[in-house]
């Protein structure tokens, strides 16, 4: 009896250790094909601070690691404090179960949301499977301004003034085209020379620190926030503290159209009894002290610097206070920065310190009251820009005695400034600066001055003005100095890493780190040239859009300039040169130029998925549209730049290799054909049919005008007429081919470098690969040879992308730049194919190299496109993000996915085998494909 009661016990105990063991299992595999929903955003951003849309957009990813996860529908809710939103009570919004598989810019559809309020939400979906998953993890955003009259603050200023020569130079007629006022003397290439003459004796433009004690009331505080706009540049602190660590406040604008504010939690810094909020202004955009020749400075909002901002305190009993700028503040222009102008440098005189001046007790009484200031005329607007930050300090390499000074060497180029230490006397000037290139600045040039106190070692870096730079020439020193007296500070935007590139190629790596490097210093609040200009040219960034958007999280600032090219646009369609600014520049600029209103929400739109840019720009995109209808005769368009830096023209400036009215005309056809798939998109089918129209009229236009039958060649024959020609799909099918042949035919001519500018080089490798000839793409890009990406770099010893092809004179992505593209879409082969990488293409180029390991954080997560060739077999491991579909290249024979043949492969299916290719769909998830290659 015993011994059965034992035998039934070992039953019981293995039946219930099998099936506890089969539930842990079961538990364990449906944890991990439960989807995750994560990485949630409001309008782009984590946890945003003021946001002021009255609908924001909400978006999300999903993780999995089941394949053929998607959503199939989503539950948001929306809540008016965190322990409601704990408790699954969404109060302002309740979406409840919406059937959509759209996870990105959802818009807030519940009640109206307040000013200055902070709201919390999350959201779960339905996978594939029917279930629900677990809610995300929460997240919130708070509210800007919502109508600009609820501001409460004033604009305060200091009792500074304007420069004689600022005042005339106001009197210039804003967007004066230069060709049309060089007789009258309103030009300022004519008045260079005298506004010099003028500028020359300026050395004192200070900054303006400004002050406001105050006492919170004696009650628990809940959350402090700051909304500020300090105009050109602005420093905040609180107690002492600076409240952030962001750098060059503020980006450029036009400031009688849009005013920037911004938005700060400084709950952590207000202390009990007695507060201080301490500003410091800066000259920046706002106040062009040193003007350019580019005329940005001729707004009608030029004027001294100036204030608004509001502290608002909000208690744990729902009462508020409110602290604003407005005459019962202090200020002083007596402290340490005695010059500041953007371009041109600043003067610190380190003896004019001013101690603890933002702290709570300080000894004002020699300060004086703050003006009341008129602000300008543009709408107060929340801006949301990567901030600039140091994000690198790079030892010196070398220094050596130069003339009456001594140069140190950074070895790299970079931009933002450097960190001396310093020995001198007190009032003894040290002189450090910056060569560059400095033609276009009116004046004083990348010049920083310090006048030491007198102290053992002293250490100075600049505050509100920048430099593109390698080398720093410093005089005034008496003594030779130390290698580690100076570290150059790369003070740039701190763009958000999306895509990571690497191959068996340590040359092409390095190329890659170029790319990287050159675009980091080529964003400081906006994509400007760092060196010389210090402004935001237009089509030099339509180069160089996708490189950008493949490596770093461009929206923000994409998203800002396309509002500064609404603001810009003329009555008559007209689109300024460089954007923003007043330069009209006619002569320097084209529809590949002034295109870029077009071409830039377009872009916006493929690459993150934003419908509502498109819709904002609309209005705006026609009426380019309507001028280049206006200049055109016969559909073509003769003017503009062309193909800027193309090799028959020596490289530099004018092309001569392809004419001007055939990159212009192609350019015409190009946004028209943008603007009619924008229209079909908003449902503007009117619109449509209209563009779609003009485009064919173009095209029709082109091949009559610029076609040559018997050769069949398009205009001159050069690379970029081709690839213009291929790319826009200009010729007919039945001449593609010959197209190709004879594009192939130049290149050879040309001794296969490129011979291509600015309008040609950004589609010239991309194009390639995807005609098939990535052979010729990679012999093209490996040239060592003169012109060329490898000339450029290894031969001449860049350390950035230079203007021309011979490697001068300033650093700038625009015409080598897109390179950077082909890493990411050729030799990785990740593209999209559909807006915001709905659906995704992989079609590696798998010639040449070993292996690649490439990916890019997408709007809708993480895709991975990693080869490797070995033994005569190709091994691809591609991830495809949830909620999303791929189609596959796999060159190669007898495939193979997971060890068993890719057809019966779970969510793989053969579409077909083309060129060499077997091409898969699949949806999403993990696979590792293996072909033969021999």
């Amino acid at each position: 009896m015993i011994y059965r009661k034992t035998i039934f016990l070992s039953f019981l105990i293995i039946a219930l250790s099998t099936a506890c063991n089969r539930q842990s299992s079961e538990n364990k595999s449906n944890k991990l094909a439960e989807v995750t929903v994560t990485d949630i955003k409001c309008e782009y951003l984590s946890n945003p601070q003021g946001i002021d849309k009255p609908n924001p957009r909400l978006s999300w990813t999903l993780e999995s690691n089941q394949r053929g996860q998607k959503q199939t529908a989503y539950h948001l809710l929306v809540a008016s404090s965190p322990d409601k939103l704990e408790k699954d009570v969404g109060d302002l919004w309740d979406s409840g179960n919406i059937e959509s598989e759209r996870s990105l810019n959802i818009p807030y559809r519940g009640s109206a949301l307040k000013s200055r309020a902070q709201y919390f939400w999350k959201v779960r979906i339905r996978d594939a499977n029917g279930r629900m998953s677990s809610w995300s993890t929460p997240s919130s955003w708070s509210m800007g301004i919502l109508s600009q009259d609820e501001w409460q603050a004033h604009w305060i200023q200091s009792d500074l003034e304007l420069f004689d020569y600022q005042v005339e130079l106001k009197k210039i007629p804003d967007h004066h085209l230069e060709l049309e006022n060089m007789e009258d003397g309103t030009d300022i290439r004519v008045r260079a020379k005298e506004i010099r003459r003028s500028t020359a004796g300026v050395t004192e433009a200070p900054a303006v620190w400004m002050r406001k004690e105050f006492e919170p009331i004696n009650k628990k505080l809940h959350r402090a926030t700051l909304f500020i706009s300090g105009l050109g540049l602005y420093e905040p602190y609180l107690n002492g503290r600076k409240i952030n660590d962001h750098l060059l406040t503020v980006s450029p604008h036009d400031f009688d159209k849009t005013v920037p504010y911004h938005v700060h939690d400084v709950t952590d810094l207000v202390e009990k009894g007695e507060n201080t909020l301490g500003v410091i202004l800066g000259n920046g955009y706002y106040n062009q002290v040193i003007p350019s020749l580019l005329r940005e400075y001729a707004f009608d909002f030029i004027n001294t610097p100036r204030l608004r901002c509001e502290l608002q305190l909000e208690y744990e009993d729902g009462s508020n206070q409110l602290v604003y700028s407005d005459s019962s503040w202090k200020f002083t222009t007596s402290g340490p920065i005695r010059f500041n102008s953007i371009r041109s440098g600043e003067t610190y005189d380190a003896r004019k310190e001013l101690g603890e001046w933002s702290v709570a007790g300080f000894d004002d009484r020699n300060w004086k009251s703050a003006r009341m200031a008129k602000g300008p005329r543009g709408r107060l607007v929340k801006r949301a820009l990567p901030p600039v930050r140091l994000i690198r300090t790079i030892p010196a390499v070398s220094v050596e005695e130069q003339g009456k000074g001594f140069r140190f060497d950074i070895g790299i180029e970079s931009t933002g400034w450097a960190r001396i230490k310093i020995r001198g006397k007190a009032g003894q000037k040290i002189v450090i600066s910056y060569p560059g290139v400095d033609s276009h600045t009116l004046g004083r040039y990348q010049t920083c001055e310090y006048i030491c106190k007198g102290e053992d070692e002293e250490f100075y870096e600049p505050r509100f003005a920048f430099n593109g730079y390698r080398y720093v020439d410093v005089f005034g020193l008496e003594y030779t100095p130390a290698i580690t007296d100076l570290v150059g500070c790369q003070v740039v935007s701190d763009l958000q890493n999306m895509g990571t590139f690497s191959c068996s190629d340590e040359d092409i790596n390095y190329l890659h780190e170029i790319n990287r490097r050159t675009i980091r210093n080529y964003n400081v609040q906006m994509p400007l040239d760092p060196v010389r200009e210090k402004v935001c040219w237009t089509q030099d960034v339509q180069t160089n859009f996708e490189t950008s958007a493949y490596n770093y999280n461009m929206y923000g600032i994409y998203d800002k300039w396309q509002d500064d090219y609404i603001d810009a646009i003329l009555d008559n369609g007209f689109v300024p040169t460089v954007v923003p600014s007043c330069f009209d520049g006619p002569w320097i600029n084209g529809p590949w130029w002034g295109g870029m209103i077009i071409y830039n929400p377009w872009q916006l739109y493929n690459f993150y998925g934003d419908k509502e840019i498109l819709s904002k720009s609309y209005d705006a995109m026609k009426r380019y549209l309507v001028y280049l209808n206006s200049i055109a005769e016969n559909n073509v368009i003769e003017w503009g730049l062309g193909d800027w830096m193309d090799l028959a023209g020596g490289g530099h400036g004018t092309p001569k290799g392809t004419t001007v009215p055939y990159t212009s005309t192609c350019a015409y056809m190009m946004l028209a054909d943008m603007l009619q798939q924008t229209a079909s998109i908003l449902g503007e089918e009117a619109d449509a049919d209209y563009f779609a129209k003009r485009r064919e009229e173009i095209r029709k236009t082109v091949n009559e005008t610029f076609y040559n039958d018997e050769s069949g060649s398009y205009d001159k024959g050069s690379q970029t007429s081709y690839i213009l020609a291929l790319k826009l799909n200009i010729p007919p099918k039945t001449n593609r081919n010959q197209i190709i042949e004879n594009f192939i035919e130049q290149i050879s001519v040309d001794n296969d470098h490129l011979s291509t500018g600015f309008v040609g080089t950004p589609f010239l490798l991309t194009l390639l690969n995807e005609e098939g000839l990535g052979e010729l793409a990679w012999k093209i890009a490996t040239q060592e040879s003169y012109p060329g990406w490898y000339n450029m770099i290894f031969n001449q010893g860049n350390t950035v992308w230079r203007e021309n092809w011979e490697g001068r004179p300033v650093q700038m992505p625009s015409l080598a730049g897109p390179i950077g593209a082909w890493f990411y879409r050729s030799l990785g082969g990740i593209r999209s194919g559909a807006p915001g990488f709905k659906s995704i293409i992989i079609q590696p180029y798998t010639e040449t190299l070993d292996w690649v390991k490439n990916t890019f954080e997408s709007p809708y997560g993480l895709i991975e496109s990693n080869w490797e060739r070995k033994d005569g077999f190709l091994m691809m491991n591609v991830v495809i993000p949830a909620n999303t579909t791929a189609t596959v290249y796999v060159p190669g024979k007898n495939v193979t996915e997971g060890g068993i043949t890719a057809e019966g492969a779970e969510s793989v299916h053969l579409l077909k085998h083309e060129n060499g290719n077997n091409i898969f769909s699949v949806k999403s998830g993990e696979y590792n494909f293996k072909s033969s290659l021999e």
